[in-house]
């Protein structure tokens, strides 16, 4: 009998660590935990199928996009020698699997790894018995998104992309660019035809792509790794270009919109984006923010500043973009990397996970009320959602390390919102029990309606 399959995650890296092992002449299975002949790889995919299933996941957003050249650029030296990550398994990854000097064509490599992941939609021969009637499935209409469903069978993976890197042919190195604009918008139109389509992509990264700038986001290697070329850009002309055809603006670029994730976009491109979606698109457009956490700040520009015991960094939300998050009727992700969602006292992870949801709430609540806008009702707790960034470079809090954790993480928040004071006293009520199943899954069940029927 198939499990109950239910939760869903807004962000992981389902092929990430496979697709760099097979693109080395070595094959592995997004079905299997991940090991290769090199003692250095830095260990197994927390986001392998078994665990999704064994975990009762039913909708995943897996992203795509090859690591970007930066990571082997040395603070002002510029010679290319592997940046130090978090551990020694993840440097030896690049020592031995990976050599950038070889990569010319980053769209190339996008479309392999969709290619690879569609082919991969169902089990190997050799997979346990027990998982050998499950399946990938990729729904391109709410009829199929229904259909499935129903079918515990099923997972449902709608693809997003890490990068807008991801979406450009020819050269691109750390601080040297030959765009070819109109090239890029061939490539959208391509991706928007293939099987694993994108629902949505993160524009920018951790280095600057030519489109748009990016946020300071590697703090513990500062001093190693240099996000300075094209760090707070604004979102360039040809970034404006290539956003309206993702979004399908454009007319000759389809109908199938590629939402954007404003994870990792510069305060000044998130300025103009949200400017761009609340004013000229008056919120007709969902907003996303696929793995995210609270910074504390009421404004985007404030988001520099410190406020404890939030993490301070600059990819973390303000509640002014949480408000327009809501407006837009779109999706927060809430990430699980122990350095982003927190750095204040030691306290269980339910428990900042739910003081950033509590917080963020507030925190629109107070930005709606100081500049005379709608004030928010209780339909804001409709876009918190999971957003784990699993099997990307994170240190994973310590409670919920993987999407087997996911049944404990369900049971631990209901007892710390029933036990929160502060989600009993705002004004926008939900019961516990209501908003931990919104949380854990029907949230993302309901954004995935709401993004199908904007293809009706």
């Amino acid at each position: 009998m198939a499990k109950l399959l239910k939760y869903g995650d807004l962000h992981n890296h389902l092929t990430l660590k496979p697709f760099l092992n097979t693109t080395n002449n070595n094959y592995s299975s997004i079905w299997e935990f991940t090991w290769t002949t090199y003692v250095a790889r830095s260990g197994k995919a927390r986001t392998n199928v078994q665990n999704l299933i064994n975990g009762q996941v039913k909708i995943i957003f897996p992203a795509m996009g090859y690591i970007e050249k930066g990571w082997q650029v040395l603070h002002s030296l510029r010679f290319k020698i592997p940046a130090i990550f978090r551990n020694v398994g993840d440097l030896f990854i690049f020592l031995l699997d990976t050599n950038f000097a070889q990569i010319n064509d980053f769209y190339n490599l996008l479309v392999k790894e969709m290619d690879y992941l569609y082919n991969q939609r169902r089990p190997p021969i050799d997979i346990p018995a027990q998982f050998r009637n499950y399946e990938l499935t990729f729904p391109h209409n709410g009829q199929e998104f229904e259909l499935v469903m129903e079918d515990d069978s099923k997972i449902i993976a709608l693809p997003s992309i890490e990068g807008a890197h991801a979406l450009i042919s020819g050269t691109l190195s750390y601080d040297k660019f030959n765009l070819d604009v109109a090239r890029i918008i061939d490539n959208i139109k391509q991706i928007k035809q293939h099987p694993v389509r994108p629902v949505f992509i993160t524009f920018t990264h951790h280095f600057f792509n030519g489109l748009a700038g990016h946020a300071h986001s590697i703090y513990e290697l500062t001093k190693i790794l240099d996000q300075s070329f094209g760090l707070g850009n604004p979102i360039g002309t040809d970034g404006w270009r290539v956003i309206r055809c993702l979004l399908g603006l454009d007319a000759s670029c389809g109908q199938w919109p590629i939402l954007i994730d404003t994870k990792h976009f510069s305060l000044a491109a998130r300025r103009q984006y949200y400017d761009f979606v609340s004013k000229e698109m008056d919120y007709s457009l969902p907003i996303i923010n696929s793995h995210a956490a609270y910074s504390g700040s009421q404004t985007i520009e404030n988001v520099i500043y410190s406020y404890p015991p939030f993490s301070h960094n600059q990819t973390n939300i303000s509640a002014e973009e949480v408000y327009h998050i809501w407006r837009s009727k779109g999706l927060i992700g809430i990430n699980f990397d122990q350095n982003v969602l927190w750095a204040g006292p030691k306290v269980p992870d339910a428990h900042k996970i739910m003081e950033n949801i509590v917080s963020m709430v507030q925190g629109s609540l107070d930005y709606a009320h100081t500049t005379g806008q709608q004030m928010p009702d209780e339909t804001i707790w409709d876009i918190f959602s999971i957003g784990t960034d699993f099997d990307g470079f994170i240190d994973p809090v310590d409670s919920y390390p993987s999407p087997l954790s996911f049944a404990a993480l369900e049971k631990d928040l209901l007892q710390v919102f029933s036990q929160s004071q502060q989600f009993r006293n705002l004004p926008v009520k939900i019961s516990t029990e209501l908003f931990v199943r919104k949380f854990m899954q029907d949230n993302i069940v309901q954004f995935a309606r709401r993004y199908f029927d904007m293809l009706s």
